[in-house]
C-alpha cells in the first residue's frame, strides 16, 4: 500500500516506517542497514538530513549565542528551545501516526478540522523560510568567494564593492539556487546531506587544531 505525500508508506507493523517490513520479517545484517541503497523517507537519509541541518549553523552559532546573552541565560534559551522542538515534534509525530498522516500539509488540514486554512498559512510560512534560506546562502556563498579571491591578491577594494557583489550574486542564483528550489523531490537532497556532514566535520576538525592559538 502507498499513500500520496513526501514518502512512500509501505503497509507494515511500523507506521510509517518505508523499512518497517524488513525489520519486522528479518534479521538484516549491520552491512545492509549501514551500505544498502538510501530510499526515499529511509531512517538513515532522514537521520542525515536532520544531523546536517541541527549540526550546521545551529551548533556553530552557539558560541556567539553564548557570547552575546551570557552562559546563564543563553543556557536558559538552549534549554527553551530543545523543550519547545521537543512538545512540538512529538506532537506532530503523535497526530501524523494517529491518523495515518504522510505529510505536513495532511497534518494542517486535520489539525484544522479539514479545513485549508492551516495549510495556507503551512504554505506561506514554507515560502518565507525559503526565500530567507536562498538570501542567506546568496550571502554565505558571496562572502566565501570574496574571501577567496582576496586571497589570490585581488584589488580589495574592487572585491568587497557592490559591482562584484552585484555580478556574482546574479550567475549564482540563476546557476545554482534557482534550479535547486525547482526540484520538486526533496528526498533527492539525501545524498547531499552526506556531503555537508562531511563538510561540517572538516569544519570542526579544523575549529579544534586552530582554537588553542585563538585562545
Amino acid at each position: 500500500m502507498s499513500a500520496p505525500g513526501d514518502i512512500e508508506i509501505k503497509g507494515n507493523p511500523l507506521m510509517l516506517s518505508p523499512g518497517g517490513h524488513l525489520r519486522a520479517t528479518s534479521d538484516r545484517t549491520f552491512y545492509d542497514r549501514t551500505f544498502s541503497k538510501l530510499g526515499k523517507g529511509s531512517l538513515r537519509g532522514s537521520i542525515f538530513s536532520l544531523c546536517a541541518s541541527a549540526i550546521g549553523s545551529g551548533v556553530l552559532s552557539l558560541p556567539y549565542v553564548l557570547k552575546l546573552c551570557g552562559y546563564i541565560e543563553g543556557t536558559l534559551f538552549m534549554i527553551l528551545g530543545a523543550t519547545a522542538a521537543q512538545v512540538s515534534l512529538k506532537m506532530l509525530a503523535g497526530l501524523a501516526c494517529d491518523h495515518n498522516l504522510p505529510n505536513y500539509s495532511q497534518i494542517a488540514i486535520k489539525a484544522a478540522d479539514g479545513k485549508n486554512t492551516l495549510n495556507l498559512v503551512l504554505s506561506g510560512m514554507i515560502m518565507l523560510f525559503m526565500f530567507g534560506s536562498c538570501i542567506s546562502y546568496q550571502i554565505i556563498i558571496t562572502t566565501l568567494l570574496q574571501y577567496v579571491v582576496d586571497q589570490f591578491g585581488m584589488d580589495h577594494d574592487t572585491v568587497y564593492g557592490t559591482k562584484f557583489t552585484i555580478f556574482q550574486a546574479v550567475p549564482t542564483a540563476i546557476l545554482v539556487l534557482f534550479p535547486l528550489s525547482m526540484k520538486r523531490d526533496m528526498s533527492a537532497f539525501r545524498y547531499v546531506s552526506i556531503a555537508s556532514i562531511l563538510g561540517l566535520l572538516y569544519t570542526g576538525i579544523v575549529m579544534g587544531i586552530d582554537l588553542p592559538g585563538y585562545y
